[in-house]
This record gives C-alpha cells, structure tokens and sequence, in this order.
C-alpha cells in the first residue's frame, strides 16, 4: 500500500483499478510547487546571510568605520583652522575699526562669521565623538555578530535539507515500490492526498502468501517449514496444492468465530505450486502437516483374529 504523509493536489494519476504495474513506473504526479518554491526562498536568504557573513569576517563594516572615523577627525581639524583663521581675521578687522577704516556693518560680519565658524566647530565634535563610539561599539560587538549569521546560515540550510528530504519521500512515492497489479485506488485528478487512507494497493501476484489461524488447542508442535495442504471450492473438487509454512506469530490473538471470541495464532504459508490457480481475496483450506511418518507396516485387522 502506499500512503501520503503530506497532503497535496494531486494533477494526474497515472494508472486505472486493475493495471499491471512494474517497479518504479509512475503512479502519480503531485503538485509540489510549493514546496520548491519555499526551498527557492530559504535558498536566496541563505545566500544573503553567506554574503554578509563574508563581509562580517572580511572586516569590510570595520574599515568603513575607520574611514568615517578619520572623515570626522579631518573634519574637526579643519574646523578647528577655520576658527582661528576667522579669528585671526576678525581681530585684524577690529583695529581697522578702532582706527576708523571700517564702519561697525563690515566689523558685524566678520564677528558673525566667527559666531557661524565656532557652531561649526562643534558640530565636527559631535560628529567625531559619535563615530568614535560606533567604531568601539563594532569592535565589540563584531564577534557575536559572526556568531549570529553563523547560526541563521545553519538554522536555513537544516530548513533547506529537510524540504529536500520531503521532496525525495514524495518523488519516491510517486513511483511503484513493487511490481504486480493495481488493486486499488483512492484518488482522482484534482483531488488532494489523504493522510492515514492509503493512495493505492499494489499486490505482487507472483509473490501470494495465504493467511491463516490456527485454533490454540492445535498450536503444540506448529513450526515454520511444515508442508501445508491447500484446498478449496475456489481451485475444485479434486484439486490440492502444497504449501508451507513461512512463518508462525509469535503471540496470540483474540478473533470472533462461530461460537463468539476465539484464541488464534496466525499463521503465514507460502504455495509452492499452483500460483496461477490462486488469486488475492480467495479462501482455502488448509491441513497443516504437524509430524509425519514413514516406512509404517500396516496391518489388518482381522489378521490377528
């Protein structure tokens, strides 16, 4: 029998009740679309965090720390030579006031232009002292970042393996595990799988084996490898087939018979002859050969008379 675990739609079946079937031919065509397509996601999320993993450990967000750390160490350098430039200039133009060159207007603009610088200044300060503690920030805390997109990578590929591990089951069960007849199906184009129901039976006719309980009070001395006799309305009147016994159960069952719950023990016989006579679901009868003798001198009754 073979069963579907996942449900899934089901686009075409491939065989009709009764077809003779090989191995491995296909049995059915499932719509696993969304499984690949999940798989394609997890695929291209893996690659990113690859890709940023690669950078995490290459240093590549380090160096560009340093350089916005030595932009803001240039920046404040330069701020700082305007400030005393602009101051230089301003106290040049103060003089030229104090002696009267210049009206108070001009002197203004140049004491604005220092006002204007200064803010500058500390705003190049602000700047520097903010990428300083982003470069230490990332310093410390780089490690633990290559541990995390460590562990993100892995968490993916585990959901990546097991995608393709359900998808190799599906592709599988598609397919006939063994070769016989199609004794049954439970499925139809368009439909889904059912869980717990199985999709198809396949029964190997060249491989038949007879089920059968024996009564407790004949189980003393049942073992496998004993000849069996098989009989039946099913093969004639004046048929026998030989059997033997494959395997015994090895505990017992409870089962209702004709005169209510009886104590079983079931037992597998394999025909050694005869197969073309027997098919799936027919009755037999069975005589189990339990001891045998042989080279027995019969005698008749009245010779002792």
């Amino acid at each position: 029998q073979v069963f579907f675990d996942t449900p899934l739609r089901i686009l075409e079946v491939n065989v009709d009740k009764n077809d003779p079937i090989k191995k491995d031919e296909k049995l059915i065509k499932l719509d696993t679309s969304s499984l690949t397509e999940e798989m394609e996601r997890l695929q291209v999320q893996k690659d990113i965090q690859s890709i940023t993993l690669q950078k995490l450990e290459s240093g590549q967000g380090l160096l560009s720390l340093e350089s916005s750390l030595a932009s803001a160490r240039n920046a404040v350098d330069q701020a700082l030579d305007n400030q005393h430039r602009a101051q230089e200039e301003y106290e040049k133009q103060l003089n030229l006031y104090e002696t009267g060159i210049i009206p108070k207007t001009q002197l203004d603009q140049y004491e604005k232009a220092v006002t204007d610088i200064e803010a500058g200044v500390e705003t190049a300060k602000l700047n520097l002292e903010s990428a300083e503690k982003a470069y230490q920030s990332s310093i410390g805390g780089q490690d633990l970042d290559i541990q995390a997109q460590i562990k993100s990578i892995e968490l993916l590929s585990s959901q990546i393996k097991s995608i393709e591990k359900n998808l190799n089951k599906i592709r599988s069960l598609e397919k006939a595990p063994i070769s016989g007849v199609v004794t049954e199906i439970n499925v139809t184009d368009g439909g889904y799988t059912m869980s717990g129901q199985p999709a198809f039976t396949i029964i190997d006719a060249e491989e038949l084996q007879i089920t059968a309980t024996v009564s407790e009070y004949n189980t003393r001395g049942l073992a496998s490898g004993q000849h069996v006799k098989i009989t039946g309305e099913a093969l004639g009147d004046d048929q026998e087939l030989s059997g033997e016994i494959k395997a015994v159960a090895p505990i017992a069952s409870r089962v209702q018979g004709s005169s209510g719950l009886e104590t079983v023990v079931e037992v597998t016989i394999t025909p050694k002859d005869g197969k073309e006579l027997l098919k799936p679901g027919l009755n037999v009868d069975c005589d189990i050969i339990i001891q045998e003798k042989k080279s027995v001198v019969l005698a008749e009754f009245n010779i002792f008379l």
